[in-house]
């Protein structure tokens, strides 16, 4: 039944016809194959958005350790910064107008020479809190994501590699003979 329904056989009471596989027209392959490359393309984008969530979510964690971490030998209460944020670089020769609305939910800034502004990501990604151990990392994320991300390579740049000892001197004298 399946076979007549793809109209690769034909049936005739007990006679049963052979009439071909079906033909893909050109148009059709062709359209398949822009298909599959439009399907790559957003596996790819989405392979990149897993990462940078990823990454968010390993930046994060370890600022809230290294907070903590800091909190505790400091015995102070904790600063904190609200996320997200942004920051803004420009020369200090920049002269710098800004304006708020009365509501405060709006701030408006002009500048008389470029800028560049860094969003939240950036700067953890600059403060090296987007690495981490490997161990760690396995403790962090949802072990199928971190066997996907292992898996494609997404994390090889966020993985710490471990820090060597530095060479331990030798305390025996060094005796030269003449």
């Amino acid at each position: 039944n399946v076979l007549m329904a793809m109209d690769i056989i034909e049936k005739d009471k007990k006679e049963i016809r052979w009439k071909g596989l079906p033909h893909r027209s050109n148009q059709e392959t062709e359209s398949l194959h822009d298909e599959r490359a439009r399907r790559i393309e957003e596996v790819k984008r989405k392979r990149e958005s897993l990462k940078e969530l990823v990454v968010q979510n390993i930046c994060f964690t370890n600022l809230v350790n290294r907070n903590r971490a800091r909190n505790v030998s400091q015995q102070k209460s904790p600063e904190s910064v609200s996320l997200p944020f942004i920051v803004v670089n420009t020369s200090n020769q920049t002269t710098i107008n800004c304006e708020i609305n009365p509501e405060r939910t709006d701030v408006f800034f002009q500048f008389s020479k470029s800028f560049e502004i860094n969003d939240d990501n950036k700067i953890l990604k600059r403060l090296n809190l987007h690495k981490m151990g490997e161990e760690e990392m396995s403790h962090v994320l949802n072990p199928g994501v971190n066997d996907y991300c292992q898996r494609f390579g997404l994390l090889k740049d966020c993985i710490e590699q471990p820090r060597t000892p530095a060479p331990q001197l030798n305390p025996r004298p060094i005796h030269m003979h003449r």
